[in-house]
């Protein structure tokens, strides 16, 4: 019997060549984000929704342990390809829209949280009693479906022949609720932009390096993990 011993050499990143380096970093994005970098985000979109009038809600996730934690209710796929986006599920209140010094005050150079913000709070002071429940469509949709107190059909039923004024009234309810439609369709739009900007800040190179370097991994002369 004999035994053959050999020997492998180990390199740090830095002492990688640039090719190895980016077989190094490609090892690293393909398991880095196993983790929910999304959390801080998806909490964030909670505090905004309340500014907003939205009531986001929950949905149950399940813990390695077996037990279960409740997280605000959103999706995504992402990124860079056809179909990326974002839903989420929520209930909309006129009556629960804060003024704009609050999202001021949370996000002050957020330009087009403010402009969504703007819109919401126009329709809630327009019509007290806009309410709308949105509902997730797969990953990368929504649905909105907005009510105005009276339903069309009490409208309806209680127009006595004036079709006139029926045809009027139910105009500007059609225009609210496509602005409340766009303006709620738009706040997911922003949540997908702010997952896409953290997930490319966590995966740009520098953030990759230096985590690389943290985690004293060590690679063989191709940028193989060791």
């Amino acid at each position: 019997m004999r035994e053959e011993t050999t020997t492998r050499t180990l390199y740090t990143f830095d002492e990688l060549s640039d090719h190895a380096k980016e077989k190094a970093r490609d090892w690293y994005r393909e398991g880095a984000l196993d983790c929910d970098w999304w959390d801080f985000i998806y909490e964030d979109a909670a505090t905004i929704g309340a500014i907003l009038g939205l009531d986001m809600a929950q949905k149950p996730v399940k813990l390695m342990n077996g037990s279960t934690r409740y997280d605000t209710e959103i999706y995504f796929s992402g990124f860079y390809r056809q179909g990326s986006g974002s839903s989420y599920g929520a209930r909309w209140d006129a009556s629960k829209v804060q003024p704009a010094q609050a999202l001021a005050d949370y996000a002050p150079q957020d330009k087009e949280l403010a402009r969504i913000h703007a819109v919401l709070l126009q329709l809630a002071q327009e019509n007290p009693e806009l309410y709308a429940v949105v509902k997730p469509n797969g990953d990368n949709w929504i649905n909105v479906e907005v009510t105005h107190g009276e339903t069309r059909d009490e409208l309806i039923n209680n127009l006595d022949g004036k079709s006139a004024e029926y045809d009027r009234e139910n105009a500007i309810d059609g225009e609210r609720e496509e602005a409340l439609t766009e303006a709620l369709k738009d706040f997911n739009h922003w949540i997908y932009k702010q997952l896409e900007s953290e997930y490319e800040w966590q995966t740009a190179d520098e953030q990759v390096d230096e985590s690389i370097r943290a985690n004293e991994y060590e690679f063989t002369e191709d940028g193989t993990i060791a």
